[in-house]
């Protein structure tokens, strides 16, 4: 079994705050550097080193997702899904390229409903 190794504890620039990625999702800590959101920090990383390896539950189809959420899971997606012969197409090139852009100016949407309401 692949042994888990700590998570980064980082500064969101964007959210002007603390976050650690855990299993491919963002968890937002608080004010950086501060008391509250080491220890944040330190609980999601205990709780996730003593978790068995399981994937990350898909989040269900009411579920609002945050952009940066719906952009890490259609990466992973095209990573996977633009492949010919075991090698990246250049599709996967250009679909980074167009996310670093909607990134930069969606990236702090709080919220996205997939379906209306």
């Amino acid at each position: 079994m692949p042994r888990k190794t700590s998570p980064k504890y980082r500064y969101h620039k964007a959210r002007d705050c603390a976050v650690v990625t855990i299993g491919g999702r963002d968890h937002y800590l608080g004010a950086f550097d501060s008391d509250e959101s080491h220890q944040k920090y330190h609980r999601l990383v205990a709780e996730h080193l003593a978790a068995p390896n399981q994937p990350a539950t898909p989040p269900t189809a009411d579920a609002p997702l945050t952009m940066t959420e719906l952009m890490a899971a259609y990466w992973r997606f095209a990573k996977e899904f633009y492949v010919k012969g075991g090698e990246p197409t250049s599709e996967v090139h250009v679909i980074k390229l167009a996310l670093k852009f909607v990134r930069r100016l969606y990236a702090d949407t709080p919220r996205l409903r997939l379906l209306p309401e």
